[in-house]
């Protein structure tokens, strides 16, 4: 689905909010007509995203011309023409975020994780982090190990001596970033005890 743009207008005189003038535009420019001659309008140009966001622009105000006295012809209604710009919003869409980074210790049976949040989150708060484990000569799972919030956690039931691979990805209202950014290696291993027997 292309970008397209919605048009919504009222007089400046009128109170409440302004009402939807036409929706699917194309083209950068739009032409509204059948408005009252010397009167103030205001207009606002939403930017609508491939996912139906819409991103409005600041306000346009635009005072139409006065009905001409010295024409005996019928008049026609005056119009104004209203064009997207982009030097006029304040806000652009979101973009998916950059990798974050993660580091990992490995242990007995489990690794321990931490990770350290994007520099660049694209224009959108970070929602989250999905968790992916997998053995290292393995595929990516379909589902994540985990979804969550926090900066640190584990992965558990490892084997000791078996590589695996943990991918993380950071996720906004646009999307989530290449978890074959964010990747960490570890081998678990078991932990053993010396044990020594004190001579008399």
């Amino acid at each position: 689905m292309a970008i397209t743009y919605t048009v919504y207008g009222k007089k400046t005189s009128d109170s409440g909010n302004a009402a939807k003038i036409a929706e699917g535009i194309i083209e950068k420019k739009y032409t509204v007509k059948n408005l009252d001659a010397g009167t103030e309008y205001q207009f606002q140009v939403a930017t609508v995203d491939e996912d139906g966001k819409e991103y409005l622009s600041d306000i346009i105000k635009v005072k139409t011309l006065a009905a001409s006295t010295t024409t005996t012809s019928t008049t026609v209604a005056p119009t104004t023409t209203v064009a997207p710009s982009t030097t006029t919003s304040t806000t652009k869409a979101p973009a998916i975020p950059d990798a974050p980074t993660i580091s990992a210790v490995a242990k007995d049976g489990l690794a321990e994780y931490t990770i350290t949040p994007p520099a660049n989150d694209g224009g959108s708060a970070i929602t989250g982090y999905n968790v992916y484990v997998k053995e290292a000569s393995a595929n990516w799972p379909d589902k994540p190990y985990a979804t969550l919030t926090d900066l640190t956690g584990s992965v558990t039931g490892l084997t000791n001596g078996t590589e695996y691979t943990i991918a993380i990805e950071a996720a906004n209202a646009a999307g989530h970033s290449d978890k074959q950014a964010a990747l960490a290696h570890v081998t678990p291993v078991a932990v053993t005890t010396t044990s020594t027997t004190a001579k008399g």
